[in-house]
C-alpha cells in the first residue's frame, strides 16, 4: 500500500499544516500584485519579493505528489488517467479566467474606439492577442523561448509549467520503473535547473525550469521521509517560517531569487518531520485551512479583480495617476490606500469562493467521476488545495 502523509491525526494536523501554507503563500502572491497605490505599502520587502512563493507551491506540489502517486503509476494507463485528473484539477478555472480575459480585451477595444479610453498597460489585443490565445488555450504559453507567458491572465503561467511537470513526472516513473531511480534522476534535473536558473542560461526555458526544479526537490523531500524517519526538534518548522520570512525580508527583488527553494524545502520538511508538538496550531485553523481549499482559485483570480479595483480608481473615482514600475497608477493617501487594499483583497476572497464552488470543486468531482476516482478534497497545483489519496 502507498504510504501517505495522511495516516493517523498527528499527520493530518500536518496535512492540514501544509495547506495552510499553502494558502498564506497565495495571500502573498495576491499582495504582491496589489498596485502601488502608496508607497508606504507597496515598497515592502516581503512583498516586493512575493512573486517567490510560486517556488513554494512547486516544491509542496513535489513533495505531496510524489507522496500519493509514485507508487501507482504503473501502465500507460495509470499515467493516462493520473494526467486527464490533474487536467480536470487545472483546466476549468483556466479557461473561464481566459475567456474573461478574452472579453477584457473586446472591452477595452470597444472602449478606444469609442470612448477615448486607453488602459494604463496596453492597447486591446497588444500582447495578448489570439496567438497568445491559442498558447493558452493548450497550456504551452510558459514552454520555451516561443511561449507568451506574459499575456491574458498572467498568474496561469505557473499552471501551464505544472501541467507538462507531472507529465514529465509521470513519464519518467513509467521509464525507470523504480522509485530510487526516479529520485536519482529527478534530483539531478532539479539540480541542473536550478543551477541553469543561477546563472541564467536558461534560454528561454526559465518558466518550466522553475517548476521541474522546485517539484523534483519536493519529490526528494517526500522520498527521505518516506525511507528515513525524519524527526525534528520540536518548533523547527517556526524557526524555517522566520528564515523564509526574513530572506524575503532581507533581499532585493530580482537578485538571488534561487535560493528560496532552499528554503522553501527547508519549511516543507519541518512541517512534515516537525516534533510532536512542534506544529503551530494557528496553521490548523479553520480559517487558514479555508484559505487553503480556495487558494487555487484565488490564485487564478486576483489579478483580474484587482485591474477592476486599479481601473475603477482611475477612471470612475479619477485618483491622480503616477508611473509604478513602468505603469500609471493611482495614487492615495496612505488612509484611503488602505482602504482600497482592503476591499480589493476582501473582493479577491469573495470571487475565489465563488470560483472555487461554481467551477473548481464540480468540475473537479465530474472528472473524477469520469475514470471512477474517490472524490478526496483536491490535489497540490499552484495555490491549490492537497490530496492525500
Amino acid at each position: 500500500m502507498t504510504k501517505t502523509v495522511a495516516s493517523g491525526p498527528r499527520n493530518v494536523a500536518r496535512v492540514e499544516a501544509l495547506e495552510s501554507a499553502r494558502g498564506l503563500a497565495a495571500f502573498v502572491v495576491v499582495l504582491f500584485h496589489v498596485p502601488g497605490w502608496n508607497h508606504a505599502l507597496y515598497d515592502v520587502a516581503v512583498i516586493r519579493n512575493g512573486y517567490l512563493m510560486v517556488e513554494l507551491f512547486f516544491v509542496l506540489s513535489g513533495f505531496v505528489i510524489f507522496r500519493t502517486y509514485s507508487t501507482r503509476l504503473v501502465t500507460i494507463g495509470d499515467l493516462a488517467r493520473f494526467q486527464f485528473l490533474r487536467f480536470g484539477r487545472l483546466y476549468p478555472v483556466h479557461l473561464v479566467m481566459l475567456l474573461l480575459y478574452l472579453g477584457l480585451e473586446v472591452l477595452k477595444l470597444v472602449a478606444e474606439r469609442h470612448f477615448g479610453l486607453r488602459a494604463t498597460t496596453s492597447a486591446a489585443f497588444v500582447g495578448s492577442d489570439w496567438g497568445a490565445f491559442v498558447q493558452h488555450l493548450l497550456l504551452v504559453q510558459a514552454i520555451g523561448p516561443l511561449g507568451r507567458a506574459e499575456t491574458f491572465n498572467i498568474p496561469a503561467w505557473s499552471i501551464s509549467v505544472e501541467f507538462y511537470t507531472y507529465l514529465i513526472f509521470g513519464s519518467l516513473l513509467l521509464l525507470l520503473r523504480r522509485r530510487h531511480l526516479l529520485m536519482g534522476v529527478g534530483l539531478t534535473v532539479s539540480v541542473v535547473c536550478l543551477g541553469l536558473l543561477a546563472t541564467g542560461h536558461t534560454h528561454g526555458w526559465q518558466y518550466l525550469m522553475r517548476g521541474v526544479g522546485g517539484f523534483f526537490l519536493g519529490c526528494g523531500i517526500s522520498y527521505l521521509t518516506e525511507v528515513r524517519r525524519v524527526t525534528l526538534p520540536r518548533g523547527a518548522s517556526v524557526t524555517a517560517a522566520v528564515v523564509l520570512v526574513l530572506f524575503l525580508a532581507l533581499k532585493r527583488p530580482h537578485q538571488a531569487d534561487v535560493a528560496v527553494f532552499g528554503f522553501a524545502a527547508l519549511l516543507v520538511l519541518c512541517l512534515v518531520a516537525d516534533g510532536d508538538a512542534g506544529t503551530p496550531a494557528a496553521l490548523t485553523s479553520r480559517a487558514l485551512r479555508w484559505l487553503g481549499e480556495v487558494s487555487y482559485s484565488l490564485y487564478m483570480t486576483h489579478a483580474l479583480v484587482l485591474w477592476i479595483a486599479n481601473q475603477t480608481l482611475r477612471v470612475v473615482l479619477k485618483a491622480p495617476v503616477a508611473p509604478v514600475d513602468g505603469v500609471l497608477t493611482p495614487q492615495l493617501p496612505i488612509a484611503e490606500a488602505l482602504v482600497a487594499m482592503f476591499v480589493s483583497l476582501a473582493a479577491s476572497l469573495l470571487v475565489a469562493w465563488a470560483m472555487s464552488a461554481l467551477v473548481e470543486r464540480p468540475w473537479r468531482s465530474r472528472s473524477r467521476r469520469v475514470v471512477g476516482a474517490p472524490n478526496p478534497p483536491g490535489l497540490p497545483v499552484v495555490g491549490a488545495s492537497v490530496e492525500s489519496s
